[in-house]
C-alpha cells in the first residue's frame, strides 16, 4: 500500500508484497477492449479502450499499463496499474534486477518474457524488471527500439 509521509510529502511503495495477484502503485480505471487478466500489458487504442500490447510492430507496443484485476472481460472498466510493483506467483524470473520485456505474442497471460524480440520489424519494448522470481517493478518505457 503507497502511503504519504508526512514530514516531506515523499510516497512509499511496498515492495515486498507478501501475497499472490497484488500491486503497489499508481493506478487507474479503464475499459478492456477485450479479456484481459492480472499482469497483462495494456496500451491504449483508438477507442480509448485497454488492448493487450504486443512487441510484434510498434503501433502495438506502446505500454502504458498492466491488468492489476485477477480479470477484466471485454467491455468492462477495471484497474490498471500505471506504474509500480506487482506480483503474481506463477511468474518465474531467473533473477533479481533481469529486465522484463514485451514479447510478441499478445495474448492474455502470455505478455511478457526475460528475452529480448530478435526479428525484423518487432520491437524491443523494456516493461520492468524482476524484483524476486514471482514479483517485479512495472514502469514502462516509452522508448521503443524497432528491430531493422
Amino acid at each position: 500500500m503507497a502511503t504519504i509521509n508526512a514530514i516531506g510529502n515523499s510516497i512509499h511503495l511496498d515492495a515486498a508484497l507478501g501475497t499472490d495477484l497484488t500491486t503497489s502503485g499508481q493506478r487507474a480505471v479503464f475499459t478492456a477492449n477485450e479479456n484481459q487478466a492480472f499482469g497483462d500489458p495494456v496500451r491504449i487504442g483508438t477507442s480509448s479502450e485497454a488492448y493487450l500490447a504486443d512487441a510484434s510492430v510498434i503501433a502495438t507496443a506502446r505500454v502504458i499499463a498492466m491488468c492489476c484485476d485477477a480479470t477484466i472481460s471485454a467491455d468492462a472498466s477495471g484497474n490498471y496499474l500505471m506504474s509500480g510493483f506487482i506480483r503474481q506467483n506463477t511468474w518465474a524470473w531467473s533473477a533479481p534486477g533481469v529486465p522484463i520485456y514485451l514479447t510478441i505474442t499478445g495474448t492474455t497471460t502470455n505478455c511478457l518474457s526475460e528475452s529480448v524480440p530478435t526479428e525484423t520489424s518487432e520491437c524491443v519494448v523494456l516493461i520492468g524488471h524482476a524484483i524476486t522470481a514471482d514479483s517485479m517493478w512495472f514502469n514502462p518505457n516509452s522508448a521503443i527500439v524497432e528491430l531493422a
